[in-house]
């Protein structure tokens, strides 16, 4: 089910950078906050549903995708492999393209291909924009099955940031303290954030919650939205002919995701200097793939609290960002195995009892696949001139 989570005032979610008074001064908020924002709320405000076997309720809570909603529609970050043109004319509508694929220059880039913002012949400029876009959820359907887009907002639109400036109050001269001078970002909203969870815990409508740092005075709400990836929920269960362009797919992170070897799955192994192969499998399903190209965006920071028996403060990890693009060329398999494997999963490696090692624990579904929300990934089809392009450069290799 869809919940959302809306802010009364403003939201506060601190960065892992240290806030230190008189030394760092300054604390800006992350927004969209981390998948764990959601999962510590559905431990505090969760409750059982009555078809739950296991009694566990953080056993039982599953996060999924996450991200803005706004007017109404379920946002996700504007994919690293899409860039936007501006008409000189103005006159028409900002236009968004998907990047070029090309053989990648000698340089210390490790993959055989990269990604290029290829302008058209036409009266564009490459568009300096300023901050992030998101996009609806039905738009980004069509961009995995290759199609155009043609929906977007900027985040001015979704949310603007505030400084709050604030000082400490000496409790016995009743003067302010020397060094206790500091600054705070937060962020306010026009959108709301919205949250997939599953059915085996329910948060009742209208809960009032405390988010963020300080505790900031919000509400769960449930909406009727459905996700829009009904035409691949197809491919789990019907296997057709594998056309020539089921030879290549890419992922799109919807959210963060940790990985092991930093911005790319542990399951991927360098065999050369550009040569990155791997296979992934779970349920008698397995691919084999190679890493052929990736657009991902500086690594953030996620910090935390555990919930539960352990509660404390969380190892800081990096993770790749949401937005971020991986390309395969399938060596064993089908699209159709990808899809089932990756498509709607959560890929993210990191787990806060057993870490990146799982030891006899993988073929267990809830630590094969996150259930905290990070690394939700999408898998989706490249474009006809894209895979013309790696038919005819694999086409001439085997000449």
């Amino acid at each position: 089910m869809i919940y959302t989570l809306d802010a009364i005032d403003t939201f506060l979610f601190r960065s892992s950078a240290p806030f230190d008074a008189g030394t760092n001064t300054s604390a800006k908020t992350v927004f969209p906050p981390f998948p764990s924002l959601y999962s510590g709320i559905a431990y505090k405000h969760g409750r059982l549903s009555h078809g739950a076997e296991d009694l566990n309720l953080i056993r039982n809570t599953k996060i999924g995708i996450n991200g803005l909603m706004y007017n109404n529609q379920l946002l996700a970050p504007k994919p690293a492999d899409l860039f936007m043109m501006e008409n000189e004319s103005k006159a028409e509508q900002d236009e968004v393209l998907l990047c070029k694929l090309a053989e990648a220059p000698l340089s210390n880039y490790p993959l055989p291909f990269i990604l290029l913002n290829d302008i058209p012949d036409k009266e564009y400029n490459h568009k300096k924009y300023r901050g992030n876009y998101y996009i609806p959820l039905a738009e980004i359907n069509n961009y995995m099955k290759g199609e155009k887009i043609t929906n977007y907002y900027n985040e001015n639109r979704l949310y603007q940031f505030e400084e709050h400036i604030g000082i400490t109050i000496d409790a016995a001269t009743r003067q302010t303290e020397q060094g206790k001078f500091y600054k705070k970002q937060m962020v306010r909203t026009n959108a709301s954030l919205y949250f997939e969870l599953n059915d085996r815990v329910t948060i009742p409508d209208q809960t009032f919650v405390k988010a963020g740092r300080q505790g900031k005075q919000s509400y769960i709400g449930t909406t009727n939205l459905k996700l829009t990836f009904e035409d691949y929920e197809n491919h789990r269960t019907e296997h057709g002919n594998i056309d020539i362009a089921d030879t290549y797919f890419k992922i799109y992170l919807a959210t963060p995701a940790i990985f092991e070897n930093g911005w790319y799955p542990k399951w991927i192994k360098q065999r050369g200097r550009s040569s990155y192969v791997g296979g992934f499998s779970y349920k008698k399903r397995k691919i084999n793939v190679e890493l052929i190209a990736a657009r991902v965006g500086k690594l953030v920071e996620v910090g935390g609290f555990r919930q539960g028996n352990n509660f404390g403060p969380k190892e800081m990890r990096y993770a790749v960002p949401a937005g971020s693009v991986l390309y395969f060329k399938i060596i064993e398999g089908s699209f159709h195995d990808a899809i089932y494997l990756f498509n709607q999963r959560c890929i993210s490696e990191y787990r806060d009892q057993l870490g990146f090692n799982y030891g006899e624990y993988t073929y267990r579904n809830r630590v094969r696949y996150c259930d905290r929300g990070f690394g939700y990934s999408l898998v989706g089809r490249l474009s006809e001139e894209q895979i013309n392009f790696l038919e005819g450069y694999y086409g001439s290799k085997s000449r």
